[in-house]
C-alpha cells in the first residue's frame, strides 16, 4: 500500500482512538501490519472473484489494474 494511503488511513484511526503519545511508534507499526494483512487479503479475494476459471484471467479491467498495481508495489517493498 502506498505511504501516503497508509498515513490518511492512519490519521483517520488516530482520530477515533487515544493513547499515549509515547506509544504511537508502536501503535503506527502495529497499524500498519494490520491495514498490510487486509489489504492482501482483499486484493487476494477481489482476484479469485474476477478470474475466470477457464482463461486464468481477471476479467475486470479496474480489479486487473488494482491487482497488477498491488504485485508491482510488493516487488519495491
Amino acid at each position: 500500500m502506498p505511504k501516503d494511503e497508509q498515513e490518511i488511513w492512519f490519521h483517520s484511526f488516530a482520530q477515533q482512538f487515544n493513547w499515549e503519545s509515547g506509544h504511537t511508534k508502536r501503535v503506527r507499526q502495529a497499524f500498519n501490519e494490520k491495514v498490510m494483512e487486509s489489504y492482501k487479503n482483499t486484493v487476494y479475494e477481489w482476484k479469485v472473484a474476477y478470474t475466470n476459471k477457464k482463461t486464468g484471467e481477471i476479467q475486470d479491467p479496474a480489479i486487473r489494474e488494482v491487482v497488477e498495481m498491488v504485485q508491482t508495489q510488493k516487488k519495491h517493498f
